[in-house]
This record gives C-alpha cells, sequence and structure tokens, in this order.
C-alpha cells in the first residue's frame, strides 16, 4: 500500500515541477498563502497556547458560550495565532535571519 502512495507522491510532484503552469500555481502564488507560509513556524508554536488568551478575550468581551467555543472560537483563535505568528516574525524571526550573513557556514 505504501509503494502506490509513494509513486503516486512522485507522479503528482513530478508533473507540478515540469509543467509551466500548474492549477496549483494561482494557490501557491495567493498573497495570504504566501505570507501564511512565512509565518508558518510561528503558527505551529504558537497554535497550541490560544486558548488561554481567547478565553480571557471571550469573558472580557462577554461573547456567549456559541461564540467562545464552537465556530466563533475556531475563528477568533485562528486569527490570535496569526497576530501571534506575526509578531514573531517581525520581531523575532526576521531581525535573526538578518544576522545570518555574519556567520560562516562549515
Amino acid at each position: 500500500m505504501y509503494q502506490i502512495f509513494i509513486l503516486w507522491s512522485f507522479m503528482v510532484l513530478w508533473f507540478l515541477c515540469r509543467a509551466k503552469h500548474t492549477w496549483a500555481d494561482g494557490f501557491f502564488l495567493n498573497p495570504v498563502i504566501r505570507y501564511l507560509g512565512m509565518i508558518s513556524y510561528g503558527l505551529y508554536i504558537w497554535h497550541n497556547f490560544m486558548a488561554p488568551p481567547w478565553g480571557a478575550i471571550a469573558e472580557f468581551f462577554d461573547f456567549p458560550d456559541s461564540v467562545q467555543f464552537r465556530l466563533g472560537g475556531v475563528i477568533g483563535k485562528s486569527l490570535l495565532t496569526v497576530v501571534f505568528a506575526s509578531a514573531t516574525w517581525f520581531g523575532f524571526e526576521k531581525p535573526l535571519l538578518k544576522l545570518k550573513g555574519r556567520f560562516a557556514y562549515t
């Protein structure tokens, strides 16, 4: 079963790499997707820690439970994750990446 999956994955990647224009270009060249890709490590790190801040915001603004815990909660935590990841990118990651050229790789 794994061989079929590996073969299929290889063929899809091969066709995507060889084609000049693919169906994926519209998705991967979208500015929003590119921005989320840029801050993706921060999204990965922060997404687990958004429940307490979202709970505090929802309690402060007295959101109903339907907003706090259901779809509104998912959207709210997702937006908070993007905010935290953006702050981490511009405040921490990007300045560190500027220093990368000062160090020699062996």
